[in-house]
């Protein structure tokens, strides 16, 4: 029976996650490498929970278009552009905008990396676990079908800030969202060939 158990205790940790997908990353905020690190690290915690691996791919500040020119678009491949709230206009969102889609049909979210700074200065909380908040979040918009947020977990209409580090930690997608998550990221995939 001791036996039995290690087995399956052994079968549970070599289950592979149900669903993988690239993100590039366009750090045009010029991000510090060890906040983009901790953000990604945080981003990838929470897709875990949903069966979701996250490969991170930095794309060169010189490729504007966020593609290399040999490389053709895949559209199972998502775009995250770390940008300035300077970059978009200070009219175009509310003062509380921390991220937005940018386009559902090109997979591309921006996400306001002066403002998470300046938000997490204010909080008294760490830049790159708050990046890696707002990242996870939009990039569950590009994944899910509709845009509308949740009451709770990560998809909240505002990404909590000023949470205690264990509160921080519970922030996740619900099982609807996970299941949507891992359909739509099979979907890309095979799009994406």
């Amino acid at each position: 029976m001791l036996i039995v158990r290690a087995v399956s205790v052994v079968c549970f940790w070599l289950h592979p996650l149900e669903g993988q997908i690239t993100v590039k990353v366009h750090n045009l905020a010029h991000v510090a490498p060890w906040d983009l690190r901790l953000a990604e690290e945080r981003a990838s915690g929470i897709f875990r929970h949903a069966k979701v691996t996250i490969n991170w791919e930095l794309i060169p500040k010189g490729d504007a278009q966020g593609q290399q020119r040999s490389e053709p678009w895949n559209p199972a491949d998502l775009h995250l552009r770390l940008w300035t709230r300077a970059a978009i206009g200070s009219n175009t969102f509310s003062d509380w905008t921390l991220g937005f889609c940018l386009s559902k049909e090109q997979s591309t979210a921006v996400v306001l990396a002066d403002e998470i700074q300046r938000r997490a200065e204010a909080d008294s909380s760490n830049p790159g676990d708050l990046l890696g908040l707002v990242m996870a979040h939009e990039i569950g918009h590009l994944l899910l079908p509709s845009p509308v947020h949740s009451d709770e977990g990560i998809m909240q209409a505002r990404v909590p800030t000023g949470l205690s580090d264990r509160r921080r930690m519970l922030l996740a997608f619900s099982r609807q969202q996970a299941a949507l998550f891992r359909s739509e990221v099979g979907r890309r995939a095979g799009a994406g060939k």
